[in-house]
């Protein structure tokens, strides 16, 4: 009780305190800054800060709308502290104040975003001359120079930019991120070469937070959970507005992606959230809110009715008519990663030979041609991979890059221990899109996100994902039954039991699917292949059907080398590795899958399972192999024998 009397009694005296300091010196700005901030609780801060004058007002703040680079970072406060809670109301009542800014940037950051990507580096430019004009400079507005620099003209051109931009007397983080930035971007420079780099300025911080506020500003993919946003937010909060805000919606996002999330911060959250809405014309906010359980309200406006026009067309099989709805809006909305999927596969599906809409040197062009070899899985897909980690790590964060990495990271069948990448990356939209409902907070709220895209008009998504999410919380095991091309309907149908962990049935119904007649068309488009094939293969490894995972890895990686990506499992190798099975060990399939993922084990690992296979079946010599051939798969024999004959595999 008396420590409560005290901790009011030091907040009173505070409070006077800093009511006399308002027309004198005795009280920094910094002082105040870390009282309203940390010290007094909202209702109290909000009085105070009202009884300040505006000359105390801007020394507390500082300028957030600066006009000159070497403004940025001068001003204003910021300290080393790590209270994410703290932050969220500190930037919510402080983004408040410059709402009309940060709608203005939202929408021309979009229209250069569309710009940029299609390879209009001209008109790019001048949106970024209005944006720094109107609003202010930012290190957002940094990083595109230096991006349009390297892009429209070359290396030279970008290293002049940031001579320009580096002046001895701005503020040292501005100087050292806008050095690395202009390195990340430049064209010719790997990203395992700029990972490199990044990793050697890494070295030179021992502290974590520091380490991850140099992540999140210049390397923002290299790690899932962030642990310290409160940290990163307190230290940009002597930016601009427009990093500041960016700041925080991505720290939101983050919270929001996490896989065990903290009550309390989501309580916060709900609140100060349910403040910006309305007031910032931000979708992701609205989306935000839906996935920790509160239902706002929210309109479709023509161009979402657009997306999800293309959406119910590629549910149903119409592939010509997602052409044709694409034609002239995925050129226009090509910050839009969704489209780019819907044009690739839809492409794929025709059987059309794919053409460009985009500059093939452009940001858009590069990711269509390398997705339509990702999808394909042909002999480039492996080197378009890596074009694609260069392509969305030179960008920065954007929505478009995070769902460009994300699609990456599934690609190569990894995943985040406490962070869900593919919520991040769905909820990081300016869309509204049903498939958003399979990332929010229940059931419930799912139901009434999608009501609230169908207000407008019926959409066949809404009712398909409708029954998805039914299925995925186990309110049934039903088929989808909806006017949506056969293959899709059964392969959503497998993909929902999976989620809901039924994994028997959907098993079932994988491999009744893989094996249909009726389907063989569809197969022949590896994109689904690859999709049957890996569902299966999670459904075997949940059900501890070791022996059946392997040889269906070895079979499909030596029918297309190129599925090894998708297909690799660290828990099965791991599994087979420290396993006794004697079936695991008289598969032929056991060693060479721990070939085709050498890379990723000891060496010796293999040998032992090369010489526990021959051994089983009382073999000395790899070409004894004939006088089993009989019992053995054919592929698998000529690649054991192609592979495996020497020890110099």
């Amino acid at each position: 009780m008396a420590k409560g009397k005290s901790g009011r009694a030091k907040r009173r005296k505070l409070e006077r305190d800093l009511a006399k300091g308002k027309s004198s010196s005795n009280i920094s700005g910094k002082q105040i800054f870390n009282s309203l901030k940390y010290v007094l609780n909202d209702t109290q801060a909000k009085s105070l800060f009202n009884s300040l004058s505006k000359e105390r007002i801007n020394e507390v703040k500082g300028n957030l709308l600066p006009k000159t680079y070497s403004e940025l970072r001068k001003s204003g406060n910021h300290s080393s502290k790590d209270e994410f809670a703290k932050e969220i109301i500190w930037y919510s009542n402080e983004l408040l104040d410059y709402q009309n800014e940060i709608n203005e940037f939202l929408n021309l950051e979009s229209k250069f975003e569309c710009s940029f990507l299609a390879g209009n580096y001209k008109n790019s430019s001048l949106i970024l001359d209005e944006i720094e004009t109107k609003i202010c400079v930012s290190q957002w507005s940094i990083e595109k120079r230096l991006l349009i620099a390297e892009y429209e003209t070359g290396f030279k051109k970008n290293k002049e930019v940031l001579a320009s931009i580096i002046l001895t007397d701005n503020d040292p983080i501005t100087n050292l991120i806008s050095k690395y930035q202009s390195i990340r971007i430049e064209k010719k420079l790997s990203f395992f070469k700029y990972e490199e780099i990044f990793n050697n300025l890494l070295a030179a911080y021992s502290n974590s937070k520091a380490s991850e506020y140099l992540c999140f500003k210049l390397n923002f993919f290299k790690q899932g959970k962030y642990n310290h946003k409160g940290f990163i937010l307190s230290i940009e909060n002597s930016g601009s507005i427009i990093d500041k805000y960016k700041s925080f919606i991505q720290c939101v996002l983050l919270f929001i992606s996490e896989i065990e999330r903290d009550k309390s911060i989501e309580s916060i959250l709900k609140i100060n959230l349910g403040k910006l809405l309305n007031r910032i014309n931000d979708n992701r906010i609205i989306n935000s809110l839906y996935a920790i359980g509160e239902t706002p309200s929210f309109k479709i406006n023509s161009k979402n009715e657009q997306l999800l026009n293309i959406t119910d067309n590629y549910l149903q099989g119409k592939y010509e008519l997602v052409l044709k709805g694409l034609e002239s809006f995925l050129i226009d909305n090509s910050n839009c990663f969704e489209l780019y999927e819907f044009y690739i596969k839809s492409t794929i599906n025709l059987k059309r030979t794919f053409k460009n809409p985009f500059p093939i040197d452009s940001f858009a062009g590069k990711c269509l041609e390398d997705l339509n070899n990702i999808f394909n899985k042909n002999n480039k897909t492996e080197n378009s991979l890596i074009n694609a980690i260069k392509t969305y790590n030179s960008i920065g964060n954007i929505s478009w890059s995070y769902k460009y990495f994300a699609f990456v990271y599934n690609e190569h069948a990894s995943n985040f221990d406490s962070i869900d990448i593919n919520r991040y990356s769905h909820l990081n939209s300016s869309y509204f899109n049903s498939a958003n409902t399979l990332f929010l907070k229940n059931i419930d709220t799912s139901k009434i996100y999608l009501s609230k895209i169908n207000e407008s008009k019926p959409y066949i998504s809404v009712d398909f994902y409708e029954q998805v999410n039914n299925i995925i919380n186990g309110k049934s095991t039903n088929k989808i039954s909806l006017a949506v091309e056969p293959f899709r309907e059964i392969l959503y149908y497998c993909q929902a039991l999976q989620v809901s962990a039924n994994y028997e049935l959907a098993l079932y119904s994988y491999q009744n699917l893989l094996a249909s007649s009726e389907h063989k068309s569809a197969f022949e488009s590896q994109h689904n292949l690859i999709e049957v094939v890996q569902g299966i293969l999670n459904c075997l490894l949940n059900l501890n059907k070791l022996q059946d995972a392997v040889i269906l890895i070895a079979s499909y990686n030596i029918a297309n080398p190129n599925f090894s990506n998708r297909l690799r499992s660290d828990f099965l190798l791991k599994k087979i590795i420290e396993s006794d099975n004697e079936d695991l060990k008289k598969e032929i399939s056991t060693p060479i899958v721990l070939h085709q993922y050498k890379s990723f084990i000891n060496p010796n690992d293999i040998w032992i399972a090369y010489d526990e296979f021959l051994f089983s079946f009382d073999l000395d010599y790899p070409k004894e192999i004939e006088s089993i051939i009989d019992e053995i798969d054919k592929s698998k024999t000529i690649f054991f024998k192609k592979h495996m004959q020497t020890r110099s595999f």
